[in-house]
């Protein structure tokens, strides 16, 4: 069963290995096709059992007309995008979760009302002494490695160049959502599994928050084996650049 790492992100400091840096500009993408409720969770239970802690958004019908959520307090605001193979996105908002020792704000999207997600927007409020990106990608290195060994998985950050600046990216073969996804232990897909799915997060500094994109793609099939990270990477080039700070 997965469960949400203890650990706190005050203590949580590594010196990171050099890494490669890779451009990424993409203009905003197209807004999802279909979306469908729009939920506020009072909390986000591991086990799945989130049905009795779901209640619609108040906002929920001016969400659905224009795709966007506002985060005022936070300076941000998302436009739902397409992504490849969801006919129907549902959206969740999870805000000012204190479990990790900080505030967590969550946009989560899954295909129905009581399916995990499998793509997601964590917004973590840093208190000042790491808001600034060194300490904030060293405390992302130790927590991504500690969330992977139960799956027996070595995740690899790379830095890249992005839209919000320098990142943190790391893609992981198999991965699939679950229902503390993404800051919960990675979820891999069963062996022999008849279908192919590849996870990528990137970490970046937005408005001092730290900021985790995350997201499990299906891989199309025949999708050549060397082409399935290059696949994930253009789809997060579109889910990322769908958060932005709110111009004032």
């Amino acid at each position: 069963m997965s469960t949400r790492t203890g650990v706190h992100l005050l203590i949580l400091v590594l010196f990171l290995l050099p890494t490669s840096a890779i451009a990424t500009q993409h203009e905003q993408p197209e807004p999802v096709s279909s979306l469908g409720a729009v939920w506020i969770l009072s909390t986000q239970p591991c086990n799945g059992g989130v049905g009795n802690a779901m209640e619609r958004h108040p906002q929920e019908d001016a969400i659905r007309t224009s795709k966007t959520i506002d985060l005022p307090s936070l300076g941000l605001t998302f436009s739902v995008p397409q992504l490849f193979d969801v006919e129907r996105a549902v959206v969740k908002l999870f805000m000012g979760d204190t479990a990790r020792g900080v505030v967590d704000n969550y946009l989560l999207i899954s295909v129905a009302d009581l399916e995990p997600p499998f793509a997601a927007v964590v917004i973590t409020e840093l208190p000042k002494q790491m808001q600034n990106q060194e300490q904030a990608f060293q405390a992302v290195s130790i927590l991504q490695n500690q969330l992977a060994a139960a799956a027996g998985v070595k995740p690899d950050l790379k830095r890249i160049d992005g839209p919000f600046g320098a990142a943190l990216e790391m893609v992981v073969r198999d991965r699939v959502g679950s229902h503390c996804f993404p800051t919960s232990d990675f979820q891999l897909a069963p062996n022999g599994h008849e279908v192919s799915t590849c996870g990528i997060s990137r970490f970046t500094l937005i408005n001092g928050h730290l900021i985790e994109f995350a997201l499990v793609s299906v891989i199309p099939p025949d999708t050549p084996d060397g082409d399935a990270v290059a696949f994930v990477r253009e789809a997060m080039d579109d889910f990322w650049v769908s958060l932005r700070p709110i111009q004032e």
